[in-house]
């Protein structure tokens, strides 16, 4: 830890100056999803960034760079909003806009953590061996959209119904569809082993406001746990604000919901517990005093009802 502040302050000059004037330290950005943002957002452009940055309260050179998620050719012709992803330098920066939005041409964009996906080969659409094309044994082409025996560029189907999936042979949607059964079975696989994908923001030991886990019950890393790989599916509810999971430990399962019990204390849950004398006993009955002062509808000329004690 004491490494990384000295690398991320005043120590890189001192550490890059070792090694020559040609070499230079390279941050490991934080991306994050941006999701609705206008179309007509040029991502390219830098003075575009730069505006963001000043509309948000953002330090000047914080955003790394950003792009659309889905290319701009294969966009609805009456799409207008569209998901973007951008990468900053600061985790910071990172958790506040995931904690905030980010204002993108006039409406505040809701934003999360971008977590890394697994990877698809451009050739046989396989997730199998986290391939790239380059790399593919096949030697046949397959389109990612109809399956066919075409590269995606030349494929020509244009409607949902035209499509199928070559991975779960499913017609309906194409292969690059993140509602899959198949990527979304490979996404939770892939991600349940990304130690922060369980927190909502990138955490830091110095704010424990960054510990915050996931609500979403249907996110890849919840299920995957449930599956027995070894880490242990937290739920939000059974955490305080004060009490949730430090990053690097391993979480205790909840505890069993205790009985109510009309004594000042509960019992031991060990049978085998030799219980006091007083547990035995029921609870003193109310004397007759008490009973005609807690009951409102009871007159003092009526005499009360006898009791046994």
């Amino acid at each position: 830890m004491q490494t990384t502040t000295f690398l991320y302050t005043e120590g890189s000059k001192i550490f890059i100056s070792k090694f020559g004037s040609d070499v230079s330290l390279a941050a490991k950005p934080f991306p994050i999803l941006v999701e609705f943002v206008p179309i007509h957002f040029n991502t390219d452009e830098l003075s575009a960034l730069r505006e963001v940055e000043r509309k948000n309260s953002l330090p000047i050179g914080s955003i790394k760079s950003a792009h659309w998620i889905k290319p701009i050719e294969r966009r609805n012709p009456k799409q207008c909003r569209a998901h973007m992803s951008m990468e900053l330098f600061r985790p910071c920066d990172a958790n506040r806009i995931i904690r905030d939005g980010l204002v993108v041409l006039g409406p505040r964009c809701p934003t999360r953590k971008l977590l890394p996906e697994p990877i698809r080969c451009m050739k046989c659409q396989s997730f199998e061996g986290s391939h790239f094309a380059r790399d593919c044994t096949k030697l046949i082409d397959t389109c990612g959209t109809c399956a066919g025996n075409h590269r995606l560029k030349d494929c020509e189907v244009s409607s949902l119904d035209q499509c199928f999936c070559a991975n779960c042979q499913e017609p309906g949607h194409a292969a690059w569809d993140r509602e899959c059964p198949v990527y979304i079975a490979k996404a939770k696989k892939y991600q349940s082993h990304i130690a922060d994908a369980r927190y909502r923001f990138y955490p830091d030991r110095e704010d424990p406001s960054t510990w915050e886990l996931k609500q979403d019950s249907d996110h890849p890393w919840v299920d995957a746990a449930q599956d027995g790989d070894g880490w242990d599916a937290p739920h939000q509810a059974d955490h305080p604000r004060d009490e949730r999971r430090v990053p690097g430990q391993r979480q205790r399962p909840p505890a069993a919901p205790h009985k109510p019990c009309p004594f000042p204390m509960d019992p031991p849950g060990n049978s085998q517990t030799k219980l006091p004398e007083a547990w035995n006993r029921a609870p003193p009955r109310p004397t007759q005093r008490q009973r005609s002062l807690s009951s409102p509808h009871q007159t003092l000329d009526r005499p009360p009802t006898p009791t046994l004690l």
